[in-house]
């Protein structure tokens, strides 16, 4: 893999969006690429992908995801949910290691907060963090 290959098209990170800026369209490269593909990556719920309802996460219970397995509708599992999401992320193409990784919960908003770094063979990711 090289800092020229297209990895995906450009998406623009608040809208998630196809970025067409300047009337063309972008493609996500080198370190940007994999960060984007990791993001995708955790925001993949399993059974949502038509091609391959084993992928993703097991996020809610669903036909392809046992009440057992999934991260939300019971109570918080901290290794559980660093488990699903480290499998994701480390998977991620081009990502050597996972730098950083904390999963917690807001009882109070009920709401799981997950903040990782990636190192790629292109480098090291910023921070990003994701509030499910």
């Amino acid at each position: 893999m090289l800092k020229t290959d297209n990895l995906d098209f450009l998406l623009d990170k608040s809208t998630g969006d196809i970025d067409i800026s300047g009337g063309t369209l972008n493609f996500a490269r080198g370190l940007q690429g994999v960060a984007q593909l990791a993001r995708i990556r955790v925001n993949m719920i399993r059974g949502e992908w038509f091609a391959d309802t084993s992928y993703g996460l097991p996020l809610l219970a669903n036909r392809f995801v046992t009440t057992r397995e999934a991260i939300l509708g019971q109570k918080f599992d901290k290794q559980k949910v660093t488990k699903a999401y480290y499998d994701m992320l480390i998977t991620t193409p081009a990502v050597t290691d996972v730098l950083l990784l904390e999963c917690s919960f807001d009882s109070k908003l009920r709401k799981v907060k997950i903040k990782w770094q990636l190192r790629t063979v292109f480098g090291d990711t910023i921070v990003e963090e994701l509030v499910k």
